[in-house]
């Protein structure tokens, strides 16, 4: 069986390593999928980018270097780059979506060029424009029965 590809927007990060232990417990079952091999993760670079912020701003050297470590190609990771075609895709969504900013055609764009099944995101910015690839919620259904589905 194939394993499902995930693209991870940058809020599941934060969720799962800069909030409490009880609002990290949505991101857990995914990132625990994926630390198993179940599940494949895809981001792309300007993830590594945007998670950097915080810990800069905080001083937190170690929160850094968990990012830098975690934002790294691997066995179960892949870090989608940021290139012409990603870009291309990327404007033509915006063109079919007004709304759409940027930041967020590129994480779609990225998706959909790495073959992910699913973009899994904390907040609800994707959903109205997954016309294209599938955005659950980390708080939905639609997560855990991935990651089971594919056990």
């Amino acid at each position: 069986m194939t394993r499902p590809r995930v693209y991870l927007d940058t809020n599941v990060s934060i969720l799962a390593f800069e909030t409490g232990a009880d609002a990290g417990e949505p991101a857990r079952p995914l990132l625990t999928a994926i630390e198993d091999g179940v599940v494949d993760a895809v981001t792309s670079e300007p993830t590594l980018a945007e998670l950097l912020v915080k810990p800069m701003r905080d001083g937190d050297a170690a929160l850094a270097e968990v990012y830098r470590t975690m934002i790294a190609a691997g066995a179960r990771f892949t870090v989608a780059p940021v290139d012409r075609p990603v870009l291309e895709l990327a404007a033509g969504e915006r063109a079919r979506h007004a709304a759409l900013k940027l930041p967020d055609a590129i994480r779609l764009a990225s998706a959909i060029r790495s073959e992910c099944t699913v973009v899994a995101s904390c907040g609800r910015a994707l959903a109205p424009f997954s016309d294209t690839i599938r955005v659950c919620a980390l708080d939905s259904e639609a997560i855990h029965l991935l990651t089971r589905a594919a056990e």
